[in-house]
């Protein structure tokens, strides 16, 4: 593996030493039927993760653009998204779009198929599910907000414990991406949460049914894919905040962040909590140790050069989430926010790096990836050990995909990837497989 590792850098570093390419530009006006410019319409390559808007006068700009074919994306409220195949070259492209009035935009770009694409040319039907819509679920479990799309469903344990269904199937049987990175933390069963949340997410693709096993026999009842939130459009720092109070459990909710690019450089940092007592349900009853906290940091950068396109990620979750089993009925009498007894403690580190070399026809990527899971159940103070369980999770994941076309009509791909995973459990009596 490690030769595998060394490979990878050597091409990558005399890539970058010897090769070069001309930058070039694509600029335009963006308008309605009527021929009235649209001041404000966005204008976004997904592959490139490069954007901007336009002025008072509905002209755009981007520029620093490598030679290559690229999906550019036209969208604006009101209006009908519209999306256009380019090829950069070695010169500045002129492209004036008109969009159409609608009530929904009916067109957008998807990830999970492969490659970036229009929802209409994917022979894989993707459902999405945006922000904006997970924000007002009303819900503060990510995965119940899910639930929203026909198919879907999820085995809830709690407030925070919550694990997807996709037609009947669950758990192992379901692939959780992180922004196209499979995650492993130990979500063997409906106690264990996938730690992923909706603070910096853009929207959710999910994949049901016989398509989903193009992503392995792990993907059977489907794939969910967390897609980040994008860079700021170019020459722009920008900000926000978000809040939400849920009065059943006296939830707080919330998240902030800031983000920034340049004509290169892009970079974001957002850091988010959540804290919920125990549920209370209809009757005036509370459901005892259902209460959880979690706290999340995550992070980005990115450098769009004349070579190609590369990104860092870095997340961080940590999360208490109570467990409503027969031990804790008579101990918890009142409703509560701390976690004290039999509670999991979940800490996540997750470092990737995700980059693409663009040579004329050939397109290079290499993707690596370092996850950390530390799983601890902790008990009831009584029992002889508190620690339950104790497990640390080591998984490196790598990937080296190379795309030529040729012509419009033929696409080579050739690729490896793998994994490494290591398991170890500590002192704690009960030991994780």
């Amino acid at each position: 593996m490690k030769k595998i590792f060394t490979v990878i850098l050597l091409v990558c570093f005399s890539l970058s030493v010897t090769y070069g390419q001309h930058t070039s530009s694509i600029k335009g006006t963006v308008s309605d039927e009527q021929n009235n410019t649209l001041p404000g319409a966005n204008i976004y390559i997904p592959e490139l993760q490069k954007g901007t808007a336009t002025d008072k006068d509905g002209f755009y700009i981007l520029d620093q653009l490598i030679p290559g074919r690229f999906k550019v994306q036209f969208s604006f409220i009101g209006y009908e998204t519209l999306i256009r195949d380019i090829v950069i070259s070695n010169e500045d492209l002129v492209l004036d779009v008109s969009l159409h009035q609608h009530a929904f935009q009916s067109q957008e770009v998807v990830i999970s198929g492969g490659r970036p694409s229009s929802q209409h040319e994917n022979a894989i039907k993707i459902e999405t599910i945006n922000a904006t819509t997970i924000d007002i679920s009303g819900t503060p479990s990510l995965m119940k907000s899910i639930a929203e799309i026909p198919g879907v469903d999820v085995i809830s344990k709690g407030v925070g414990v919550s694990t997807p269904v996709i037609r009947g199937l669950s758990t192992s049987n379901i692939l959780v991406l992180n922004d196209g990175i499979r995650l492993e933390n130990y979500q063997f069963s409906a106690n264990h949460p996938y730690l992923v949340d909706e603070f910096g997410i853009d929207k959710v693709e999910v994949i049901k049914g016989p398509a989903s096993l193009l992503y392995g026999s792990d993907a059977i009842g489907g794939v969910m894919n967390f897609i980040k939130e994008k860079p700021a459009n170019a020459g722009k720092t920008v900000g926000d905040a978000n809040f939400q109070y849920h009065s059943n459990t006296h939830g707080l909710t919330g998240n902030i962040g800031v983000k920034g690019s340049g004509k290169k450089f892009n970079w974001g940092l957002r850091g988010g909590i959540k804290s919920h007592m125990d549920y209370l349900e209809g009757s005036g009853n509370f459901v005892p140790n259902t209460r959880f906290n979690q706290a999340s940091l995550k992070s980005f950068g990115g450098i769009l050069t004349k070579l190609g396109n590369f990104k860092i990620f870095y997340d961080y979750t940590k999360m208490k989430a109570g467990m409503c089993v027969l031990p804790v009925i008579p101990v918890i009498t009142e409703r509560g926010r701390k976690n004290e007894i039999w509670y999991q403690d979940l800490d996540m580190h997750l470092v990737s790096s995700k980059n693409t070399f663009y040579l004329n026809a050939l397109k290079l990527q290499a993707n690596l990836s370092y996850q950390y899971n530390h799983r601890q159940l902790r008990g009831d103070e009584p029992e002889p050990h508190f620690t339950l369980v104790d497990a640390k999770l080591n998984t490196l994941n790598y990937e080296v995909k190379s795309n030529y076309i040729s012509s419009e009509r033929s696409n080579f791909i050739l690729a490896l990837q793998g994994m490494y995973q290591q398991n170890r459990n500590q002192e704690a009596p009960e030991h994780v497989l």
